[in-house]
């Protein structure tokens, strides 16, 4: 049976704000299995952020639970310990701290948790060359490219050895050759390292590119509805962008969010 790392049951998020209400998710169920790549879609607005937050546990759900290797996120009004130090998150900005050096901020987990001097050194010089910053441990985050930036972020995530990596358009800003050297990159450190990995992005070829599966939202309020398996072999190629099945991934994904995002317009 395969070991389910994630599940939602029935999870729904209502921001409420005075004499109004915005329902970002409804009723939202989804298992992801240990080691899984998911990368969730959507136009803005459909609570694809809102998601990945609450998996997180920044945003707590208005009803529904979720659950992290079979553990509740959630009890009461309280975050289970546990359950969070399986997880690593990348935000859309890299948000490194200017004052400290690239090792330094890969680090900066661990100091919190108070590993000592020298095993978080040792750890942050092996982060650094899996996400191709040997070299620069010793730079400054101004001297650092946006790419760069972000593979010091991702490699701060890496930092507790997380099970559970989750990432929010963390390549949004980059230009496109950029993001297409990260999405490689990427790919070999989820096969480097298999942790389950659930991607938000805006970009319908890299979720294609990326995932075993890609989870489709629609908005008003947001709630799955496609689940679509990707087969490709890996590691996935420049190649495997350029067949016929991907593209034609690509143009199923488009239509069906296509259609679901006229159909709220309609509702409006």
């Amino acid at each position: 049976m395969t070991d389910i790392e994630i599940q939602l049951e029935n999870v729904t998020k209502t921001y409420s704000g005075g004499a109004t209400s915005v329902t970002a998710l409804t009723e939202t169920s989804l298992s992801i299995a240990k080691g899984e790549f998911v990368v969730i879609v959507g136009p803005s607005g459909c609570g694809k952020t809102t998601l990945l937050r609450m998996i997180a546990g920044l945003i707590k759900p208005t009803s529904g639970e979720i659950k992290i290797r079979n553990k509740p996120l959630w009890v009461k009004n309280a975050k289970s310990t546990e359950a969070v130090g399986e997880l690593g998150f990348v935000f859309q900005q890299a948000n490194l701290l200017p004052w400290r050096s690239v090792a330094g901020n890969i680090a900066l987990p661990l100091e919190l948790r108070g590993v000592g001097r020298r095993e978080r050194g040792k750890r942050a010089e092996e982060l650094a060359e899996l996400v191709g910053l040997k070299g620069f441990e010793n730079a400054s985050p101004h001297e650092l490219s946006g790419g760069m930036a972000q593979r010091a972020a991702i490699a701060r995530a890496l930092s507790n050895q997380p099970s559970i990596l989750l990432m929010d358009e963390p390549f949004g800003a980059l230009d496109v050759m950029t993001r297409d050297a990260m999405n490689q990159e990427l790919q070999q450190i989820w096969l480097d390292l298999r942790p389950t990995i659930v991607l938000v992005t805006h970009s319908i070829p890299e979720s294609v590119f990326l995932a075993d599966r890609v989870i489709s939202l629609a908005p008003r309020p947001g709630r799955i509805v496609d689940i679509k398996d990707i087969h490709f072999p890996r590691p996935r190629t420049p190649e495997t962008e350029r067949s016929s099945e991907f593209q034609s991934h690509i143009g199923q994904l488009r239509g069906l969010l296509d259609s679901h995002s006229k159909t709220g317009k309609q509702r409006v």
